[in-house]
């Protein structure tokens, strides 16, 4: 599964026009005039690269294996052990 991270390869502040580009497969100076243009338009360029900045993962070094956690839609359950470890009032 492709994951979208910031490039270390192509950094010019954080890697993120460099993430996106490598994402989406364009050139990266295609997405950082695209950023520039939305920039000068006003339309929240800057913006929009600080909130990815924070939101985006670096990459991964190469040699780096990246583990998956999925998250469980259901709460664990609790066992009689737990149960015993929870002080009641009586015993306060």
């Amino acid at each position: 599964m492709k994951r979208l991270y910031r490039s270390k390869s192509e950094v010019m502040l954080a890697g993120v026009c460099g993430g996106l580009a490598e994402y989406i497969g364009v050139d990266v100076t295609a997405v950082r005039l695209a950023f520039l243009l939305l920039l000068f338009v006003g339309l929240g360029g800057f913006w929009l690269y600080v909130i990815l900045w924070i939101i985006m993962p670096v990459a991964p070094a190469s040699g780096e294996q990246v583990i998956e956690v999925a998250a469980s839609s259901t709460p664990a359950k609790r066992t009689a052990a737990h149960e015993e470890e929870k002080p009641t009032k009586a015993a306060q």
